[in-house]
């Protein structure tokens, strides 16, 4: 029954939305092979959708496109920043992300487009335009094209239906954001070099203790020492 559906928040929505972009190589990465292929990238969109109205049923494609065009600008906004502040000798803070989701986009870090994404509507009608003679005679039919998309989204198959609550900070029932986010950082504390990973975690622990007693806010930076000193 509708009324036995676990209710999740609208972060949580976003979070599985963008692990299913991130499974759609096609749609951000130019040197896919779908990438330059504007059917394919349709056909993905309309699967990602097809998911995505099990939280809003009236979202269209173009609404779609946006949302992940916007976010992916911030993003890349907030990636410069960081750049910015590790390249700056003089500097003596990192910038930090504020978004929520920057590390979801991390997957991003290894394409080649070194622009912010640009409207869907003008990057679809360049990539027909720039895409290489070899692949012309390559371009699949629609259904060998569905096929390769279906196969991709195979996981969120098996994802249940829920109903979105836009206004509860955090899911009733499931993965919560703050287990997603944990997962993330666990993964990345497993590529370190064990010295780093220590002193990250020992980062990690004050922060949250700062955290819990309220004493964080949009300025809070964290200064790095000069070896030397």
């Amino acid at each position: 029954m509708d009324d036995d559906r676990p209710v999740i928040s609208e972060r949580e929505v976003i979070i599985r939305l963008l692990e299913l972009y991130r499974d759609l190589p096609g749609l951000w990465d130019p040197n896919h092979e779908l990438y330059s292929n504007r059917e394919a990238r349709q056909v993905a969109y309309e699967s990602l959708l097809e998911y995505y109205r099990k939280f809003d049923k009236e979202a269209s494609v173009a609404d779609l496109k946006k949302k992940l065009e916007n976010m992916r600008a911030a993003y890349r906004r907030e990636k410069k920043k960081v750049e910015k502040s590790l390249a700056d000798d003089s500097r003596s803070t990192i910038h930090v992300p504020m978004l929520w989701y920057y590390q979801l986009f991390s997957f991003l870090d290894n394409d080649s487009d070194p622009l912010i994404m640009k409207s869907e509507h003008c990057s679809d009608s360049d990539n027909k335009s720039d895409e290489p003679e070899r692949k012309k005679p390559k371009t699949p039919s629609r259904f060998a094209t569905n096929q390769l998309i279906k196969k991709e989204m195979a996981l969120a198959e098996t994802t249940p239906t829920y109903h979105v609550n836009l206004t509860s900070p955090e899911p009733s029932g499931g993965e919560s954001s703050a287990d997603a986010f944990g997962k993330s950082i666990s993964s990345q504390l497993k590529e370190l070099p064990k010295l780093q990973r220590c002193l990250a975690e020992k980062l990690i622990g004050e922060v949250m203790f700062y955290a819990k007693m309220d004493q964080l806010n949009m300025d809070t930076v964290i200064y790095l020492n000069d070896g030397d000193s």
